[in-house]
């Protein structure tokens, strides 16, 4: 008898690293400047607080 499974659910885990997807590292082009710019939640309501945080590589 052939077991029954639910079929896999791409989780939180896998929000941006989707199996086939682009996945961004920092570092990738050796050298080069960076800016990562993220918030602090995933989703937002209208009219909520939308917290930004920016890093870079950058000298200026």
């Amino acid at each position: 008898m052939r077991e029954k499974t639910r079929p896999r659910r791409a989780g939180a885990a896998a929000a941006w690293s989707a199996t086939g997807g682009l996945v961004e590292r920092p570092g990738m082009i050796p050298g080069a400047p960076e800016i990562w710019v993220y918030a602090d939640k995933f989703s937002y309501f209208a009219g909520d607080t939308v917290s930004v945080r920016v890093h870079t590589t950058a000298d200026e």
